[in-house]
């Protein structure tokens, strides 16, 4: 965790920016002033895979959807799951209508992807209406809740919070802060831990 004049780095803002601070039992926690993601306290967070060598063959998750409607974001983005050795098997859409034709198939078979990655800004249908059209799709097939990943160029301010909390689980990458592809990566896998681990620090309660 970068430190510069008393702020701390946010891989999901991209940015460092002013700490909030609290508690958790007698544990000071610092969390993120934008987005609210806990970046210091709490429980552990356990290991993702993020080493190449890992491989698909080892991932963490079986299935990942992901819609995003530019091109070259969404290989980039098939391509870091893989090699990271995040999922075996990454379902890719150019917008949220697509994605949930392939969820509702995965709901019928009584299946479901163990992440969600969604643009926010999409043609057709955006990012946020089909987080929502998804949760309610699980409700009515009695499926657990897939933790969604939303995308987005533009900070995250009150009215996203509030969308966060309504799509539970549900975590916020900024891809468009400034970085390498590498250092993208590196944003996604700190991210994914407090996305997918349960009870990991400033994982999103179910």
């Amino acid at each position: 965790m970068g430190v510069a004049k008393n702020r701390v780095f946010c891989p999901a803002c991209g940015l460092n920016v002013e700490p909030s601070l609290g508690m958790e039992g007698d544990v000071r926690t610092v969390s993120c002033s934008l987005c609210d993601l806990l970046l210091d306290g709490g429980k552990p967070l356990a290991a993702v895979p993020s080493d190449a060598a890992t491989g698909a063959a080892n991932a963490a998750l079986e299935t990942v959807m992901a819609a995003e409607d530019t091109e070259g974001i969404r290989k980039m983005l098939v391509r870091l799951l893989g090699e990271k050795g995040i999922a075996r098997n990454v379902i890719a859409a150019a917008n949220g209508e697509e994605l949930l034709v392939h969820h509702h198939q995965y709901l019928a078979a009584g299946k479901a992807p163990q992440l969600v990655i969604l643009d926010v800004n999409m043609p057709i249908l955006n990012g946020i209406n089909t987080a929502i059209a998804i949760r309610a799709a699980e409700r009515a097939w009695g499926a657990p809740p897939s933790p969604i990943l939303f995308f987005t160029s533009t900070l995250c301010d009150e009215t996203f919070k509030r969308v966060l909390q309504f799509t539970a689980p549900a975590k916020y990458l900024n891809k468009g802060a400034e970085g390498t592809p590498e250092q993208f990566a590196s944003r996604l896998v700190e991210v994914l831990q407090r996305l997918l681990i349960p009870g990991a620090a400033g994982a999103t309660p179910t």
